[in-house]
């Protein structure tokens, strides 16, 4: 559950889509996972369908760094790199946020992995509250950059960045939430012993 842990803080933060660290982030939450992944299939096999996901996840995100990366290099931005980097930036949250989806439905059909159940429900439905304000924070992004009016512009740019605040309270919250839950796991498996063993 700690590969989990770091995997998840890094994929739920989203930083402005023509930034090159944003899509690192998504790069370096993937991998995570996949230790992750690895790491729990020791106690619940259901967790080693994730593998697909993640290397989907993880192709998209590569392409996704790799594209604005030659952008970058080649100090080429204006509207190319705009459009360029929206599609990239929804590409990578969207694979990230598949994964999510699915690794929170296997944590809660998986609940017994942990004693407190209850920070599992709290998770997933703070992720859903993280998933919305994520997608509502995109959508105006895209509008600041795309739509010409200025008065639609200055709109946009202001929901952005209330948005984007309440957007990093619900990662913080969700993030702690999940080390809790990595607490709870590792107290309830302290030797390692699958669960089925319990």
């Amino acid at each position: 559950m700690n590969f989990f842990t770091l995997g998840y803080a890094f994929l739920v933060i989203h930083l402005n889509m023509g930034w090159t660290s944003s899509y690192i982030l998504k790069l370096a939450g993937i991998l995570f996972m996949l230790g992750g992944i690895s790491e729990i299939s020791d106690f619940s096999k259901a967790f080693s369908g994730l593998k697909k996901r993640a290397y989907a996840s993880l192709a998209v995100s590569a392409a996704s760094c790799l594209i604005i990366l030659c952008f970058k290099l080649a100090q080429r931005e204006g509207e190319l790199f705009s459009a360029v980097s929206i599609i990239a930036g929804t590409a990578s949250v969207a694979a990230a946020f598949v994964f999510l989806r699915e690794l929170m439905r296997l944590l809660a059909e998986n609940s017994l992995l942990v004693n407190d159940t209850s920070n599992i429900s709290r998770l997933c439905s703070g992720w859903q509250k993280l998933a919305f304000f994520t997608i509502v924070n995109m959508v105006f992004d895209i509008l600041n950059r795309l739509v010409p009016s200025a008065a639609v512009a200055d709109f946009a740019g202001v929901m952005v960045t209330i948005s984007k605040i309440i957007l990093f309270a619900f990662v913080i919250s969700t993030a702690w939430t999940f080390n809790k839950i990595r607490c709870d796991f590792n107290n309830k498996h302290p030797d390692g012993a699958d669960v089925s063993e319990k």
